[in-house]
């Protein structure tokens, strides 16, 4: 009777230093990084060269946000950019689930600066360069620069076009480079997942 009392109890000791270390494990290790989840807009805001700004919306599954179905036909939710001009770029990332308390969820990408990275890829056709500008807020430990502050320069009229846009959760192989015959500005490594992944219209045209 002894040997079976002794058994029993180290066996519910076992279970109970089972369940603290489980315990622990998972207090230890919350989840981390900015899922795509809880960004839902990205807000988009373009400066020209005199200092006029124009903010664009657009839904982080790619939707422009605010739009009829006619406006959109209309290409009214297009960033339209003159032709050789510069703009000044910036990006925010916001959680408007709750129109009453819209949530800034870029700084908690700022948190986290070093696991995350904007690659920007346009079309061939689009004439236009992308260089990132961001301060020490958005640049990394390893020197490259997230993306979130960008200058845009235009060349000649090249009508209409698409700029993709990808933000990276924790990527390998982080360039800052123009690569893609300077189509692509920044890389990651294959196999790099993202947190939101979109398309911005984007029409090169004289005013009319």
């Amino acid at each position: 009777m002894k040997n079976v009392k002794i058994a029993l109890s180290s066996l519910l000791l076992g279970s109970l230093l089972l369940t603290t270390s489980c315990s622990s494990d998972d207090d230890s290790n919350p989840e981390q990084g900015i899922h795509h989840d809880e960004a839902t807009l990205v807000e988009i805001t373009v400066t020209d060269s005199n200092g006029v700004a124009k903010i664009y919306n657009i839904n982080a599954e790619g939707e422009h946000d605010n739009k009829t179905s006619q406006e959109k036909e209309d290409g009214h939710d297009e960033i339209v950019l003159s032709p050789n001009s510069e703009y000044s770029v910036k990006v925010r990332l916001l959680n408007d689930e709750d129109p009453n308390d819209i949530e800034d969820v870029t700084t908690e990408v700022l948190e986290e600066k070093d696991e995350h990275f904007i690659v920007y890829s346009k079309e061939e056709s689009l004439n236009l360069t992308i260089d990132r500008t961001d301060g020490a807020e958005s640049t990394r430990a390893d020197g490259n620069k997230i993306g979130f502050s960008t200058d845009w320069s235009t060349g000649a009229a090249s009508g209409e076009g698409h700029v993709e846009f990808k933000l990276y959760h924790q990527p390998e192989g982080v360039n800052s480079a123009v690569t893609g015959n300077g189509n692509d500005f920044g890389s990651v490594a294959a196999g790099s997942e993202t947190d939101i992944d979109i398309d911005i219209e984007i029409a090169i045209e004289e005013a009319l």
